[in-house]
């Protein structure tokens, strides 16, 4: 019994709590509302020269977004957002020889991927969804076979993006419990998961930022 309950302890110190990974996936989605509000307001002051940021606030978000995550996942091995709650990522396979808080360059695009353009795609259909849906409602849908895909487009959306939150939900209840050690379906995808920073790492990271910009600075 005793041993079981070390286990426990062991396993709940290295792996993140519930509350931070919940907490680095809702900071990610502040980033965008935060840039498109800065971007509203840069638009409706002088509307001839920045009126087409607004419009292209998405296309902006994924540059703003792409850099700033590549900075922090080729320098610390970890996501915006994962680093300022001082987690990292910890490739499952083909980690050796790799320096600490590094990932391997097939491993760094799949993240990449996965926090930049899964999001941003992700968006992007769900926007061309609700036109759609609000031409059909409206009556003015098209016809022939464009008509037909759409309608087939209408109905097969919903139950993709179901499918996938209810995923996600399964994913965050397994977590919960200790059932696995990903809390979302696109970490194994990645071949990743999350882990607290050790001392050792706070230390190294010190040391980098040092030379590059880190939010710690900033902070």
């Amino acid at each position: 019994m005793a041993e079981y309950g070390a286990h426990i302890t062991i396993t709940s110190r290295n792996r993140p709590s519930i509350f931070d990974v919940v907490a680095q996936d809702s900071l990610l989605l502040t980033l965008q509302p935060a840039l498109k509000h800065a971007l509203k307001v840069l638009a409706e002051s002088n509307p001839e020269r920045y009126g087409w940021c607004l419009q292209y606030h998405s296309e902006i978000f994924v540059i703003f977004n792409s850099i700033i995550q590549y900075h922090y996942l080729a320098n610390y091995g970890a996501s915006f957002a994962e680093n300022f709650y001082d987690l990292k990522r910890v490739q499952i396979n083909g980690a050796d020889g790799l320096e600490p808080l590094r990932l391997s360059s097939k491993t760094l695009k799949k993240s990449l991927i996965a926090l930049v353009w899964f999001p941003y795609l992700h968006s992007k259909v769900d926007n061309i969804f609700n036109s759609i849906r609000e031409r059909d409602t409206d009556g003015l849908s098209q016809k022939g076979w464009s008509a037909n895909l759409q309608r087939f487009f209408l109905k097969l959306w919903p139950v993709i993006h179901l499918s996938w939150e209810g995923l996600c939900l399964v994913f965050y209840l397994r977590y919960l419990v200790g059932k696995t050690k990903f809390h979302s379906p696109l970490l194994p995808i990645c071949g990743v998961k999350l882990a607290n920073l050790t001392d050792d790492d706070l230390e190294l990271i010190e040391d980098r930022a040092q030379a590059m910009l880190s939010f710690r600075n900033i902070r």
